[in-house]
């Protein structure tokens, strides 16, 4: 229900969240290649990968300055596209961890490339805590296959598939707490304005009567007023004064008064309900303002109903 609430939100804090991913796998290929000296002996996978990764991120930079639009036009494409985006430099780097682990002479990037997926993954983790299932899906493919790799190809490296193992446990714990934070956060958001709202719409109400307090009709006839002016139609404002109120007060109790201005209160919010643009509105105890629509058919048929409904009342 909230994800449902919040889809938009969830979309485009993944988006944001996972900006600084965009440079980190040029910046660390670069660092591990050049550092090392593997782009000499291994041109034919150093740059290749390198540009593949600099394809991959021009791409996300692409989607990163259209994804609202995308999201506009089409949630479940901006969904695709995101994934796409996310998965292919995953699929590239997972291939080099393999080749790093199982490839000839290159044992002096090894450590480097676990420390890198290391980081990388943290990384990951914290930017997709919003949805486990991209998170789960990008820790797999990043790690599992190495780990695959060593058992089937590297025995001799098993300490290392033990590391990442733990790893990943270690990961997936991290990555719960991650995304229990986020969505509580979001919950207590939605529940604050949820709130904000309602104490919003209690400051705008009458207590007494149900209908809008005098501050909130002043607002609004403010509004209608510019608007009336701007579009040049009428603006109607009728202010009702119950006759004999206060023989009313005095011959049967406030109590009863009460009750009165109530049910003339509930015949003007029965006909605004009918009609959205009307605004009945408390100005005083025995006095009501009321803000009519701009159509003159709808004005008429307003007054009609309440005049014969108000004649009818004792």
């Amino acid at each position: 229900m909230l994800k449902a609430q919040f889809r938009e939100r969830l979309m485009r804090d993944l988006a944001e969240r996972s900006i600084p991913g965009i440079p980190a796998y040029i910046a660390a290929w670069s660092v591990i290649v050049f550092a090392t000296g593997f782009h000499h002996t291994h041109t034919a996978v150093a740059y290749p990968a390198w540009i593949g990764f600099f394809l991959v991120s021009a791409l996300r930079l692409i989607y990163q300055l259209t994804y609202q639009r995308l999201y506009r036009f089409s949630a479940t494409l901006n969904y695709s596209f995101f994934l796409i985006t996310i998965l292919i430099p995953v699929g590239l780097w997972s291939a080099l961890f393999i080749y790093c682990i199982v490839g000839p002479e290159t044992a002096d990037i090894r450590m480097l490339m676990v420390m890198a997926t290391a980081g990388l993954c943290s990384g990951a983790m914290t930017s997709f805590a919003p949805d486990r299932k991209i998170a789960i899906a990008y820790l797999m493919l990043i790690i599992l296959p190495a780990c695959i790799s060593i058992i089937v190809f590297k025995r001799e490296e098993s300490p290392l598939f033990y590391l990442m193992i733990t790893y990943i446990g270690f990961t997936l714990l991290q990555l719960s707490r991650g995304s229990r934070e986020y969505w509580s956060a979001l919950e207590n958001e939605a529940a604050l304005a949820k709130k904000t709202r309602q104490l919003e719409d209690i400051s705008k109400i009458d207590a007494l009567t149900g209908i809008y307090n005098r501050r909130h009709f002043n607002q609004i006839l403010e509004l209608e007023w510019k608007r009336g002016s701007r579009e040049k139609r009428l603006l109607t404002m009728i202010m009702l004064d119950i006759d004999h109120f206060k023989h009313i007060n005095d011959t049967y109790g406030h109590l009863a008064g009460d009750d009165y201005l109530k049910s003339v209160a509930a015949i003007l919010r029965d006909r605004s309900n009918a009609a959205p643009m009307s605004l009945p509105a408390m100005a005083a105890k025995n006095l009501l303002f009321c803000c009519l629509p701009h159509h003159w058919w709808m004005r008429l048929s307003w007054l009609s109903i309440c005049e014969k409904r108000l004649r009818l009342m004792p």
